[in-house]
């Protein structure tokens, strides 16, 4: 009531001293700077393991295709009196086919001559 009388407005605020609370704050964004430092060497690791892991994958694809590839390219040695290097259908075809054609002429020369003018035919 009386004008001249100073008033004091009381602010809710914690207990705690001014520098008290400026740590506390420090501390967290320690804790938080922490964290997230810790959560991107979680995400470059989970990265490396991915790409460790891809990287293994591929090379045993490629590990099986060279098998595959060698044991294709096996398949034509020397199994049951097949030459060697005769791996497909029509090779085989082609080299039964010369080699008989090689024995015909061996025996009869004109064949060779008939062939040559008349072609072969089947």
């Amino acid at each position: 009531s009386n004008p001249n009388k100073r008033t004091t407005t009381t602010t809710t605020t914690s207990s705690k001293s001014p520098s008290t609370a400026a740590a506390q704050a420090v501390r967290k964004l320690e804790r938080e700077k922490q964290w997230k430092t810790k959560r991107e060497q979680k995400e470059l690791e989970k990265r490396r393991k991915k790409r460790e892991r891809e990287r293994e994958r591929a090379l045993r694809d490629q590990e099986r295709k060279d098998q595959r590839r060698k044991k294709l390219s096996d398949h034509g040695l020397n199994r049951s009196g097949r030459k060697l290097g005769i791996n497909d259908k029509r090779g085989r075809a082609n080299s039964i086919v010369k080699g008989y054609l090689n024995r015909m002429i061996l025996k009869d020369t004109k064949l060779l001559q008939n062939i040559a003018t008349n072609g072969v035919t089947s």
